[in-house]
């Protein structure tokens, strides 16, 4: 019921812009009606509970296996599927082939989580644990990472959002907005 909720309020954010003739942003409270604000502010909801529920729908099937192993295997398959699913089909059908970019958001964000996850459940709980406060607590300590450059371009994928770079003049711009889970 919750990850349906999340797409019914993501829904009414990706399709206010098509069917509202309003000309200000949603964002700029200057100028926006309470109500317009609110559709666009509850959707900030919607990513971070999708990674959530990832996370526990990892939880609850991990508790039906008796193998770590087969586990691990679909978590790794499963995270490297929505890692192709985000650049080959969800890039193409944002733009419709109309813009030379690759977008890199939510489902990329939730496809690494997975792939981190099939190494994470092998380790001690306590050592997951400290992990994730360790990365709850210092987030922030990071730098901001700009400009993005090929040399920097790993460590800005991994912390930095949003970011464009441009591959070569041949290839699309890679653009990130991601969602660390």
């Amino acid at each position: 019921m919750v990850r349906g909720l999340a797409m019914v309020i993501m829904a009414l954010d990706h399709i206010r812009e098509f069917w509202t003739p309003t000309a200000v942003r949603a964002e700029d409270v200057a100028h926006a009606s309470v109500l317009l604000f609110f559709t666009r502010w509850i959707t900030h909801f919607c990513a971070p509970t999708f990674v959530l529920l990832a996370g526990i729908s990892v939880f609850l099937y991990q508790q039906k296996q008796t193998s770590k192993g087969v586990v691990s295997r679909f978590l790794l398959t499963r995270g490297l599927w929505l890692l192709v699913l985000e650049i080959v089909v969800i890039s193409f059908l944002l733009q419709w082939g109309a813009f030379n970019i690759i977008l890199l958001q939510v489902i990329w964000s939730i496809g690494w989580g997975m792939v981190a996850l099939a190494g994470l459940i092998w380790l001690p709980r306590g050592v997951v644990a400290g992990l994730a406060l360790l990365v709850i607590a210092g987030h922030n300590a990071l730098p901001n990472i700009q400009p993005v450059t090929a040399a920097t371009l790993l460590p800005a994928l991994v912390y930095d959002s949003p970011l464009l770079y441009q591959l070569t003049p041949r290839l699309p711009v890679l653009a990130a907005c991601i969602i660390l889970p």
